[in-house]
């Protein structure tokens, strides 16, 4: 039994999709690969700080020390942060900041000069709402 051209163009076409499937879940394979490898150092860290036990001797502020130590011998600068819980007020938890350039992912360590979050599109800081975030960024505040 032969093939007629319509049934090997569907053939062919159906082995073309295939092989494109297959090298597009490659590509994105091999770039969450490479991602994972750019911060995997950040990853262990987290991994073998959260292998200590909470106990009334080591809590938020001893876990927040260890980490700082060890991203430190990363490299990585960072600061503890005392902040209000947001379901608990009057309640306070250490956490660890770090800077991330947004444009490279690199850790970074800059000074602070203002903290700003984004509400619903609106970035609120410390000093006041931004309206014209770009301006707001080049007027040095």
């Amino acid at each position: 039994m032969t093939l007629t051209n319509q049934g090997k163009l569907k053939r062919n076409w159906i082995s073309i999709v295939s092989i494109t499937i297959l090298v597009l879940i490659n590509v994105i394979l091999i770039q969450k690969t490479l991602l994972m490898n750019k911060y995997s150092y950040l990853i262990n860290s987290f991994e073998e700080i959260t292998k200590g036990t909470y106990t009334d001797q080591y809590q938020c502020l001893e876990f927040s020390g260890d980490l700082q130590k060890k991203l430190k011998e990363q490299g990585i600068e960072s600061k503890i942060t005392i902040v209000e819980q947001k379901d608990r007020p009057g309640e306070y938890h250490a956490v660890v900041s770090v800077q991330i350039e947004p444009q490279t992912g690199e850790a970074v360590s800059y000074k602070t000069v203002d903290t700003c979050s984004d509400e619903n599109g609106t970035l609120v800081c410390d000093k006041g709402t931004v309206e014209g975030r770009n301006m707001y960024i080049a007027n040095k505040i």
